[in-house]
């Protein structure tokens, strides 16, 4: 989750990714490896994933929780930032940022590198690229 510490550009921020499964925000999202459009998409490029291996290539920090409501019985609630699966979500490219999404346990330090594991957390263990 994302508190509402935040700066960054408007710029660096993309609103034209989709995500076609749960995430809570704050944490980093990837690029599909694989095929993994849905009906109605032309390609890969406009889409995002929760990472499943370390090595997957950053797309940025998502600012949207992405849930999966019974629009039928339940309100989407947008005025907490919420967005049903497979509809817009922002990404962002840079700015800082204040997250829960870290591993547990680590204890991060001012101007440390912070890199990320399968799940989108971030953790201080370099694993994968730095963010």
């Amino acid at each position: 989750m994302l508190k509402p510490d935040r700066q960054y550009n408007i710029a660096d921020s993309d609103p034209s990714y989709y995500m076609g499964e749960t995430a809570a925000s704050g944490i980093v999202v990837a690029y599909p490896t694989g095929d993994v459009v849905p009906p109605g998409f032309d390609d890969n490029a406009q889409y995002a994933v929760v990472p499943d291996n370390v090595s997957d290539k950053i797309v940025g920090i998502l600012m949207n929780e992405v849930v999966d409501p019974d629009l039928a019985t339940t309100e989407l609630q947008s005025h907490l930032n919420k967005v049903p699966i497979n509809h817009k979500v922002e990404i962002v490219r840079r700015g800082w940022f204040v997250t829960y999404q870290l591993e547990d346990g680590i204890d991060p330090v001012v101007g440390g590198n912070l890199y990320f594991k399968v799940g989108g957390q971030f953790t201080t263990t370099a694993a994968s690229a730095v963010i």
